[in-house]
């Protein structure tokens, strides 16, 4: 019997993720009394802020292939048993490029004084986020298949049809084959910008 077994493939270091050695959060800031009377007030405000990327990525990971094999069988006592039916197919993968979750962050206020303990301000505050940590389905469905998949019994995570008008017997719809629906971490972008008052 052929193990569902293979030997690795070369890869990334065995931390998994490249290193990032740059992670450097420069920051500015600068208060400015306009007319020296103490009573106006302009404050500027930039820097690059870095998140702390969550566990939960990389915990998903210690149980798929090639660190977990799931397989279930009964054993007799006096027959060992064979890695046959065991699953092998990846459930989660994780972008190996070094990058780090961060916002640049920046603001402007006006500031005046307008009678004891009373303040009027204006402001503008915004951020970019910059490689946020988020996940997809990397064995969806291509948008030409959507019409195919659509006959795909409920709750299916078959990539093929066995039967069913929408193709042949053993249509591939999913690129990835007999992947299971698998997830992977990737970077995304957001941006936010408003006034105070």
């Amino acid at each position: 019997m052929v193990s569902p077994l293979s030997a690795g493939t070369p890869g990334v270091n065995r931390a998994l993720v490249a290193n990032n050695n740059h992670n450097i959060a420069p920051r500015l800031g600068i208060a400015w009394d306009i007319f020296g009377t103490g009573k106006t007030a302009l404050r500027i405000g930039a820097g690059q802020f870095y998140q702390r990327e969550r566990v939960s990525p990389q915990v998903g990971l210690t149980n798929t292939s090639p660190f977990a094999v799931n397989a279930n069988l009964n054993r007799s006592l006096d027959t060992a048993p064979t890695l046959g039916g065991a699953s092998t197919s990846p459930g989660t993968g994780r972008s190996p490029r070094g990058i780090s979750p961060n916002t640049w962050q920046w603001n402007l206020s006006v500031e005046q004084q307008l009678a004891r303990n009373t303040v009027i301000s204006v402001g503008y505050v915004g951020n970019v986020g910059i490689h946020q940590t988020s996940t997809y389905d990397i064995n969806q469905l291509p948008e030409n298949n959507f019409g195919l998949g659509a006959f795909l019994p409920s709750g299916s995570t078959n990539s093929t049809y066995s039967v069913g008008p929408a193709g042949p017997v053993g249509t591939t719809c999913k690129p990835g084959g007999s992947f299971n629906a698998a997830t992977n971490s990737d970077p995304a972008n957001c941006q936010y910008n408003i006034p105070q008052y």
